[in-house]
């Protein structure tokens, strides 16, 4: 197991900056992952820690479990929480990633000559959960229309972050045809993900319509009250 710990070797500051870069991968001037010599006096790519554009599985868990759970209090909020709905969002958005990451591997061994590292797609793939979260956040406190605007942005940025990170190995595919094609299929794959992922919370509720509105109500209902008995 100790080649994992590639991919956890994260800081504060690295996530601080990936997390940026996922969600505004348009601000990034350089998407080359910087080459350091080892010990050994062999060249590697650098981790996380040294190369925000390195991949790794920090983000991606953490965001994973941050998702499970904001799933779990968005129906907790509407009395429809139970425990299967932890493991059953869980399990399904896990399998959605992995079978993603399996298939782009797939598809890269068919196309160019040299294809990324499964983990490295994994990693790649797994910052979905990130934008999904914002998605959430957003359709909680605003309402289903900011929730549906955020998504669609998202998956698109998510989508650009893909491309420009993975550029290095599209661009040696055989044909340009089968770049773009590629590309396309990237973008919007992304879109159906991030709609997949957001419906394992319970968006048919009415509160789903705003969380906000709902809490003003309740100010608005008290201090009617209050007044009512002065």
């Amino acid at each position: 197991m100790g080649f994992l710990k590639y991919y956890f070797d994260v800081d504060t500051k690295y996530v601080g900056k990936k997390l940026g870069l996922v969600l505004f991968p348009l601000t990034n001037s350089s998407w080359k992952r910087k080459i350091i010599t080892d010990d050994s006096g062999t060249e590697c790519y650098a981790s996380a820690r040294g190369d925000v554009n390195a991949p790794d599985l920090y983000i991606p868990t953490m965001s994973f479990v941050t998702l499970v759970l904001l799933v779990g209090f968005s129906m907790g909020v509407v009395s429809n929480f139970h425990p299967e709905v932890l493991g059953s969002t869980a399990s399904r958005a896990l399998a959605c990633v992995l079978f993603e990451a399996a298939i782009m591997k797939i598809v890269f061994h068919l196309i160019v000559p040299v294809a990324p590292a499964f983990l490295d797609i994994l990693s790649y793939c797994g910052y979905i959960f990130v934008s999904v979260i914002v998605n959430l956040l957003f359709g909680m406190l605003f309402g289903t229309l900011f929730y549906h605007v955020s998504t669609i942005i998202t998956s698109l940025m998510m989508g650009i972050y893909l491309i420009r990170t993975l550029r290095a190995f599209i661009s040696t595919a055989s044909s340009s045809e089968i770049q773009k094609i590629f590309i396309l299929v990237i973008i919007v794959v992304q879109v159906f993900i991030a709609w997949f992922l957001g419906a394992l919370a319970d968006w048919r509720s009415p509160v789903n319509s705003s969380i906000l509105p709902t809490i003003s109500h309740l100010q608005v209902d008290e201090i009617v009250e209050a007044t009512l008995e002065g």
